[in-house]
Parts: structure tokens; sequence; C-alpha cells
């Protein structure tokens, strides 16, 4: 069986993002990507502030969402 999860390496140290399922005791292969995002769930929006504009009825498009559900 073959399995990938996601890991930062930092200060000579693999740090699992996840925790595989029941894996007893095996062999790793390490690959080291080349342009890795270390923090793939956080995003630094700051530099769109001003940048994006709404283009029609935001309170109406929040209850059309909002029926959706």
């Amino acid at each position: 069986m073959m399995l990938s999860v996601k890991a930062v390496y930092k200060d000579g140290q693999i740090e699992l993002m996840e925790k595989p399922g029941d894996i007893k005791p095996a062999q790793v292969i390490v690959t080291f990507l080349e342009n890795p995002k270390l923090s793939p769930t956080q995003y630094d929006f700051s530099a769109l502030i001003g940048k994006l504009r709404w283009q029609g009825d935001a309170l109406a498009e929040q209850r059309r969402l909002r029926d959706e559900w």
C-alpha cells in the first residue's frame, strides 16, 4: 500500500500536516517539492484590500445564497 500525506520540513525535522490512518511502522520515501506552500490553509488577503469591487446588490446575493440552504 502507498499513502501520501502533506508535511513540512523545517529545522531538520519533518512535521506531518495530517495524521495518517492506522499505519504500522513502515519504510518511507520523502520527496521535496520545488516551491512548497508552507501553510496552504492560510492566505494573506491584505494584498487585495481596495482592489476588489462588488457589482450588484450584495444584500440580494446574500439572501439568494441563504435561501439555497
